[in-house]
């Protein structure tokens, strides 16, 4: 793990060299005044999966040329391919703690997630192109999906508030997530759909032109304690067991995102069964400019475990000669 922090060193150090100056002083922007961007595929009808090739970000992102032969092998378990994402991922949070990393390698993940996404059939849209959509007819969900970090998580429903502002139609909002499965970290936050629903409530309480306008309905689950669990929970829900077409929205982090496409992917004949025409994935963040979410170590470690344990998924280790990794430092 040593070499993997003098990796990431260099990769910081390369970041504030002259060729990187422009990002010296980056823009910052208000968080709760971000853009959203939102990634729509339709339900009904043929699935137009992307091409992308993931070699270019294993060039910019892989790390396992640094592991050791014992540590490198084919045929990892999920739980392994998960442990040493957590590891790296922990790598990366200690050096932006020393000193922050550039805003263009958290850019550089940020782009991982966002093609990720697009190569699992999603296109990216404005909320002037989602327009058409939201006027087909037919009923709109929100589920607004929990975390344990809490300015993440008030990330999300900001995110979803600017949506509901922006948009002005009728939206029943569900407030997902309990807490992880007991076992795996202590929690930070028992119940994350009550959690997100009291921030969501202090939001809108004074805005009674948005509650009269929009007429939201809202509903709490909190039995879910991964991102698979959430959408298993809001499928057998009553809204979507209703009659006539439906759209879902899920907001959350753009990481986040990425595991919840591929999640969704397994549940499209329970879409289809249920009339749901469209599923539109709200990124909570700003991909285009520098804010302060993004800066916060719990974010970047995030961010970093999402992206290294996609990365294992798609290409696994190559084993290098013991000699090299003593050399490294291994």
């Amino acid at each position: 793990m040593g070499s993997v922090l003098r990796r990431f060193a260099q990769m910081r150090r390369r970041g504030i060299s002259t060729e990187h100056r422009l990002w010296q002083r980056p823009q910052v922007v208000e968080y709760t005044k971000a853009p959203n961007v939102y990634y729509v595929k339709p339900i009904t009808g043929e699935s137009q999966t992307g091409a992308w090739d993931a070699s270019s970000a294993r060039a910019a992102l892989d790390f396992t040329s640094l592991l050791h032969p014992s540590q490198a092998v084919h045929g990892m378990t999920d739980g392994q391919r998960k442990a040493l994402a957590d590891a790296a991922a922990a790598a990366v949070t200690q050096v932006h703690r020393l000193a922050p990393l550039p805003p263009e390698f958290i850019s550089e993940l940020l782009n991982y997630c966002h093609f990720a996404v697009q190569n699992v059939g999603y296109s990216t849209e404005t909320l002037e192109e989602l327009e058409p959509l939201l006027k087909a007819g037919g009923d709109n969900l929100m589920v607004i999906m929990g975390c344990q970090t809490l300015p993440l998580l008030h990330a999300r429903v900001d995110a979803a508030i600017r949506l509901l502002r922006a948009v002005g139609m009728g939206f029943e909002v569900v407030f997902a997530g309990f807490n992880p499965t007991a076992g795996v970290a202590p929690a930070r936050i028992i119940n994350e759909a009550k959690e997100a629903h009291i921030y969501f409530h202090s939001l809108i309480q004074n805005d009674q032109a948005l509650r009269d306008r929009i007429g939201l309905r809202q509903w709490t689950e909190s039995q879910s304690t991964d991102t698979s669990g959430n959408i298993r929970h809001f499928l057998d829900s009553d809204f979507l067991t209703r009659n006539g077409k439906k759209r879902v929205f899920l907001v959350s982090s753009t990481f986040h995102l990425m595991r919840i496409a591929v999640e969704l992917e397994n549940y499209r004949d329970d879409l289809v069964s249920r009339t749901v025409t469209a599923v539109v994935l709200v990124g909570a963040e700003n991909l285009f400019a520098v804010d302060a979410i993004k800066c916060r170590s719990a974010y970047v470690r995030s961010l970093a475990f999402e992206v290294y344990y996609d990365v294992l998924k798609r290409v696994q280790p190559t084993p290098i000669r013991a000699t090299t990794a003593i050399r490294a430092g291994a």
